[in-house]
């Protein structure tokens, strides 16, 4: 690396609830309501046909206004037997489980697209960032709110690994460093030649439909037209169907392609060497065990003369210490400092980070 990067920001799912995107609660109860989403008609009402009778069968839900299943449930079942090659009930076979988490997973694109507004507050930090700090990113989230926040600021993300543009953009944007760990919806791969391609601008995975094929709809009895589907050739080796990665909210996450082994790498190798951590919207969720472990291990590494600063950002309305903040506290002990938990938000961490007047509240 060209700079040495002084500070790290490690975003999770609260950090995308600035851009009105939902919480993984929210996302559930609106699996059903295929209203108002993009895509075909015909194929998003097959959608959530297909996903209602999942969720009847295996966890007898059929309502989602009270009691749902969270996603790590969800995904957990599924991955546990499909991955091993097992039934889950006798109606969905280890191929119909694979279908099940592709279709489920646009799905879950298809509500975070529609909920997506832009962030006075995300803005306000990030031209500061830009401004006065060497930072990099490391992100849990899929979702582009990042990007689309950077780009008014004439910003790219460098996603550190072989990645290669689908479409030409501005070559003479700045440049900060991003580890998605966790996938894009802007990112596709190919299954033959194995490269990573990305769009700078749109959520690839879910307009040029990467997780939706014919032959898993027909796994359930059901024949779209034709011209209902779309498709993406890869641009390297040409074959009709482009496909993507995404590692979901599982305990039994699959890092399948060589990619995320370098991501993983560069993630690590830029928490080592930052003086600062900040973890906007991250919660420290179990099923995260594999980053927690990279975490105390990037921590370590340099010995205790020189732990890294941490700074937790998260909203909490209540006047005890939140359930997030309490799981850093244990994972991080002595380490952490009253002085660096901002418990109302990014504002609040601007106003006192940066001397600046927070930003307007989001509409």
């Amino acid at each position: 690396m060209h700079k040495k990067i002084n500070t790290v920001y490690i975003l999770g799912a609260g950090f995308s609830c600035y851009a009105a995107l939902p919480t993984q609660q929210e996302i559930v109860r609106q699996l059903f309501n295929h209203q108002e989403l993009s895509g075909p008609p015909d194929i998003n009402e097959i959608l959530t046909a297909i996903i209602r009778d999942f969720l009847a069968s295996v966890f007898q839900i059929r309502s989602l206004d009270e009691h749902a299943p969270t996603l790590e449930d969800i995904y957990t079942c599924i991955d546990l037997s499909a991955q091993t090659g097992h039934f889950l009930g006798q109606a969905y076979t280890p191929k119909k489980l694979q279908a099940i988490r592709q279709l489920l997973t646009h799905r879950i694109f298809q509500i975070l697209e529609k909920r997506y507004q832009p962030s006075p507050a995300i803005s306000q930090l990030l031209e500061h960032v830009l401004q006065k700090e060497n930072s990099a990113f490391i992100s849990l989230n899929w979702d582009m709110v990042l990007e689309k926040h950077l780009a008014p600021l004439g910003c790219r993300p460098d996603y550190q690994c072989s990645i290669q543009p689908l479409t030409d953009f501005a070559a003479d944007n700045q440049r900060i460093p991003v580890c998605k760990l966790h996938g894009s919806a802007n990112w596709a791969y190919c299954d033959n030649c194995k490269y990573l391609f990305f769009d700078p601008d749109t959520q690839t995975a879910l307009h040029d439909q990467l997780f939706l094929f014919p032959h898993d709809f027909s796994l359930f009895g059901y024949t779209p037209p034709a011209a209902s589907f779309s498709s993406l050739a890869c641009p390297h080796c040409r074959i009709p169907h482009l496909s993507t990665h995404i590692v979901t909210f599982s305990f039994r996450k699959n890092f399948r392609t060589n990619y995320f082994s370098c991501l993983w790498h560069q993630a690590e190798m830029l928490l080592q060497q930052a003086d600062r951590w900040v973890f906007i919207g991250y919660s420290l969720p179990q099923a995260d065990y594999q980053f927690k472990h990279l975490l105390k291990s990037a921590q370590l590494i340099m010995g205790e003369s020189h732990l890294p600063e941490l700074t937790v950002i998260t909203k909490n309305n209540g006047k005890e210490l939140s359930p997030s903040v309490v799981r850093y506290l244990r994972f991080f002990g002595d380490c952490m400092s009253s002085r660096n938990i901002y418990q109302h938000g990014i504002d609040e961490y601007v106003a006192n980070h940066y001397h600046l007047p927070a930003a307007p509240p989001s509409v």
